[in-house]
This record gives structure tokens, sequence and C-alpha cells, in this order.
């Protein structure tokens, strides 16, 4: 790239990325494919830098922005809303690192503005030190207001030197404190633009679809060159896996039901042959697997926690310290890892059988925070609401710990009498959890209070006698919970049956289930997308059915479109879906499907 870049430049682009109107005829759309579409090749540029962003590719982000002179002030609308959110309730651990990362650009005055009521705030909590770094190592401070305006440094620093005789009406100027905060959020919200994610896959997605509709019904997408717009001439086979139509979908006419099934073979996945297999040594066990963006998180019994390249089914050497063999690790056996993706990069937790749960960045693979426990957990989960992380145990306990108190236990919900198995967050004060002990709580996290519980009898037998409630056979361990897709109030709960009950959190009913073609077929995973279901049986099968769009008005079975072997020697553990890979791990190997 030149610097005269900088320079407002237009490139015509063709074909159009979008038809502005409806062609009436073959000509229409003839004319239509002719024009041309005016491009700023700035913007070409920024939907560089922003694809840069999402996928941590920090180097290549500086060196674009660093040859064109531009930026990408840019956050996708759930990381700008939580950023401006955390401005006005003061949480400024996250602000400051959010501050800090290379893809964003404010304006100088605006960072003067929020640096100086942070330092004012943490010489109001008494947080002296912090203020004071802050005021000599931030240059926006130490050398351009002091600098530029120095009167008002040296206010600032007044405040500073007399922190015991902090006044804030002095500090604050007579203004209230958190009418300053939503100040400088409606400020930040000026000069942060909210944009959907993946800008440039979207783009592309356009083009192909353009293409598509241009060469009409045998354009194939799998066989489009992007660059030179070309297609490859690829015999198709004619060789198509028939499906096992299930008993609750209503009979098309043959014309539908061929159409259908051409839809239904695009879509769901065909177990045939796993395309990756990643083995693991005869001492060696896998506990545990998780996605989060490009990476394949797997924790071991040895108790390292590698990070894979899903697509290549080899360790990530990207990553830095991969690449120089140090590896996460714990003294003792891994049993679960969670994650949560920041403005600043990935947020990955860890627990062992060490008693400790550690939390780690990711793309550094370093350290940032070590929680002791009684003991490993069995599950792990970033709050999507706040800065906590919400852990499970073994005796039945839920606990809640604080990430900017340094991991200080903040709530422990009692009322599981054993494993606790999966977590889920509704909204901002509620959750639940299923455990081995056969009930499904539902929690309010704000005053700490289970305000239901669900069982796998209750949800089938509403009235019980006194005898069948005395009775502990009739409650099955819960082993997993998910939410019902595009819609809200329905969860799909795995317990060791041959069947996957849909649950009415309302009500409390089972309203239907998904059943294996055997009885002896127990379930022991679920995972699933929009359209389809996918139960892992203790046979290592995989069952595979269409989920229902709505509701049926009465309680019906629903029987697999396929069934698949998982292949895999030993019993599988869990089965986990991400963009179009399947997983499904056991002890000794996991096995990568699309």
């Amino acid at each position: 790239m030149q610097n005269n870049n900088t320079q407002k430049q237009s490139h015509i682009i063709k074909p159009n990325l979008k038809i502005s109107k409806k062609a009436s005829s073959s000509s229409d759309l003839h004319q239509q494919n002719n024009e041309q579409v005016t491009v700023d090749s700035r913007d070409v540029v920024k939907l560089m830098l922003q694809f840069c962003m999402e996928n941590n590719m920090t180097e290549s982000f500086k060196a674009i922005s660093k040859e064109s002179g531009l930026t990408c002030n840019t956050m996708l609308p759930q990381h700008r809303k939580q950023f401006l959110t955390s401005i006005e309730k003061g949480s400024w651990t996250f602000v400051l690192e959010t501050l800090q990362q290379p893809y964003l650009t404010f304006s100088k005055g605006l960072l003067i503005k929020l640096y100086e009521h942070v330092i004012f705030e943490l010489i109001e909590l008494s947080e002296e030190n912090v203020a004071r770094f802050l005021m000599n190592n931030i240059q926006v401070i130490s050398v351009d207001l002091r600098e530029e305006e120095p009167a008002r440094f040296k206010k600032l620093e007044h405040v500073v030197n007399n922190a015991k005789h902090f006044d804030n009406l002095i500090a604050y100027d007579g203004k209230n404190k958190n009418d300053i905060r939503r100040e400088l959020s409606s400020l930040f919200q000026q000069e942060i633009l909210s944009i959907p994610s993946s800008s440039m896959l979207n783009i592309i997605g356009n083009a192909i679809q353009y293409q598509k509709m241009k060469q009409g019904d045998d354009f194939d997408p799998n066989t489009f060159h992007l660059l030179d717009h070309t297609v490859k001439n690829i015999k198709k086979s004619s060789d198509k896996p028939t499906a096992i139509a299930s008993t609750t979908q209503v009979k098309q006419e043959e014309d539908d039901s061929m159409e259908s099934d051409e839809t239904t073979n695009a879509e769901i996945k065909i177990l045939d042959r796993p395309y990756k297999i990643i083995k693991f040594g005869k001492k060696t066990q896998v506990n545990c697997c998780h996605f989060v963006s490009d990476y394949l998180i797997v924790g071991t019994s040895d108790g390292f926690v590698e990070i894979y390249d899903y697509l290549t089914g080899k360790m990530n050497k990207e990553l830095a310290y991969q690449a120089n063999d140090e590896l996460i690790v714990h003294e003792d056996s891994v049993t679960c890892v969670g994650t949560k993706v920041q403005p600043s990069g990935i947020l990955l937790a860890t627990s062992a059988i060490d008693k400790t749960i550690k939390l780690w960045n990711l793309l550094t693979g370093k350290c940032l925070l070590k929680i002791p426990t009684a003991t490993g957990a069995n599950c792990i989960y970033f709050s999507d609401y706040d800065n906590t992380i919400i852990s499970g145990y073994p005796n039945g306990s839920i606990k809640v710990h604080g990430l900017t108190s340094g991991g200080t236990e903040l709530k422990d919900l009692s009322g599981h009498t054993s494993f606790i198995n999966c977590i889920i967050q509704l909204d901002n004060e509620h959750m639940l959890s299923c455990s081995s002990d056969g009930s499904i709580r539902k929690w309010n996290t704000k005053s700490q209070h289970c305000e239901k519980v669900y069982t796998i009898s209750s949800m089938r037998k509403p009235k019980l006698t006194e005898e069948e409630s005395s009775s502990s056979t009739l409650d099955l361990p819960i082993q997993q919970i998910l939410k019902y897709p595009n819609m809200e109030g329905f969860l799909f709960v795995c317990h060791p049956s041959n069947s996957i009950s849909v649950l009415n959190m309302e009500t409390g009913r089972e309203v239907f289930k998904f059943v294996s073609n055997k009885e002896e077929d127990v379930f022991v995973s679920i995972t699933h997308d929009n359209n389809y279901l996918y139960g892992a049986t203790n046979s290592n099968k995989c069952c595979i059915y269409q989920i229902p769009s709505h509701i049926p008005m009465k309680c019906e079975e629903i029987t697999p479109l396929r069934t698949d072997d998982l292949q895999h020697k030993k019993t599988v553990h869990s089965l986990s879906l991400h963009e179009s890979i399947l997983l499904s791990f056991s002890q000794e190997n996991i096995n990568l499907w699309k």
C-alpha cells in the first residue's frame, strides 16, 4: 500500500453486490448486470480492518492501519453496549482494559475527560496509588493535559496530593457523579460505530448469491472461484443418503417431498467418516472440549489445556506460547473449561482437581487470576451480564466469584445434593442449573432464592401420590439442559433414558420428546442448531432429529431422521456443534465431522 491511499479514491467494482430495483424481464436483468457501483476505497480498507479485528489479527491490523492512515473505530453491537454500560456503572477496570486495545482511537479531549474523571473516582474510593499511577503514566494526562491546560492539570494534581481531604464538590465541579458518567457514555457513543459482525464475509456471500442468480440453478457455490469468477467442473455423485421419516412429520405430495429431501440433505450432517481424528496417548484421557472463535480447547487428565485448530486437527502454533511448548497447565486433572469473548481478547477459565479455577488470556497464555476452591468444578460459566464467573461442584453447590474483586466469592447457591452438570443464564436475574440429584432449579441470582424445581417425575406426573413422592427411583439424573431454538420458555432435557424431553418451563410439563430407535440406546449428550437436534447414546450412535418449528398440541414421540455411528471404541462423553463442525469425544480421542 502507498501513502496516497489516505486520499479519497473510487474503484469500479463489478458485479454489483446489490441490485437496487427488481428486474421485470431478462433484458432488464442484463442491463442491471452492466451497471457499475462506485465504492470508496477507504471503506474497503475499513472492511479489512474489521476482519482483522474480529479475528484477533493484531499485527495485520496495525500494519494496514499504519500504511493506509485509516482506523476502524467500531465495535460489535453487544460489545458497544457493554462498554457504554460499564462507563455508566463505573466499571472502570473493564473500561480501561478496552481502551488499551489497538483497534480503537478516540479523540484526545474525550480521553482526557474520561481519565480525569476516573482519577477523581479512584481518589474518592481511597485508591490513591492507582490514581497517581494513571496521572503519571497516561500520556494524555501526564503530557498533553499538563502542556495544553496547565491550570486544569494543577487542579487534578492538587486533588491527588490531598486525597485524604477529598471534596467531591471541587472534584466534580458541583455536578453529580452519575450525570458525568452518563455524559461520558453519550460522548463515547458518538465516536464508536456499531456494526454487524462479519461484514466482509456477508458481502462475499451477497456476491455469490448474485452469481447464483446470474448463472441459474446449476450454480454450485462450492465450486466457485471468488477471485476470477470462474466455476470448476466437478462431477457430482448421484448417490444420496436417504433419510428415515419422522413419525410426526406430515406426509406431503411427492414433488414437495423430493424438494424437502434435497434441502434436508444440504443441511443435515451425514456422519459418514470424521474429517479429522485427534488421538491421545494411553495415559492421557480427554476430560472436556470447548469451541470458541477459531479455537478448540481440550482439557486432559494430565492437567494440560491444549488449544487446537479444529480445521486441521493440530495444535495451534500461531499462539506463540504453544509454538514454544509453553502450555496452559494445572497440577492435576482438568475438569472443565469456559470462555468469554471480549473486545480486548478471549478469557479462558479452567478448573481442575488441584482445587483451583484459573483465568487465562487465551491469546497470550498468561494466567490472570487464580481462585482457590474446595474441589474441582464440574461446570464453569462466564456471566453474560456482569464481571463474574459461575461454577458448579460435585456436592451440589453453585458459587459466584467476582473477577474485578480478585476472585472473591460473592454468592453460594445451595439446594442441589449432587453433581452440578450444567448452568444456563436466562437473564440478568435468573439462571438454571441441572444436577445428578434429578432436578433442574431456577434461581433468582439477586436474592439467591430457588424459585422453581423441575424433575422428570414432576414433568410427567404433576400430581404425585405420597408414596411416589417418597420414592428415590422416579427422578433420573439430569445430565444436560439446552435452550430450545427460536422459542423462549422451552428446554431440551437430557437424562439417562432412551428419550430427550422438551420442558415447558411455565407449566413444568413435558410437552413432547425425542426417542431413540432402541430402548437400550440411552442418551448421554445432546447438541443442536436451529433445525436439527443431535443426541449421542451409550452405544456410540448419533440420533439426528428435525426440530419442530412449533410445539405440538399433544405430547408426541419424535423418531430420528437418521441414526449414524460416531465411530468411537469407548463410550462417547459429549457432543458439541460450532458453526458447521460437529464434535464428539470419548476419553481416548476426538472426532470432528463436517
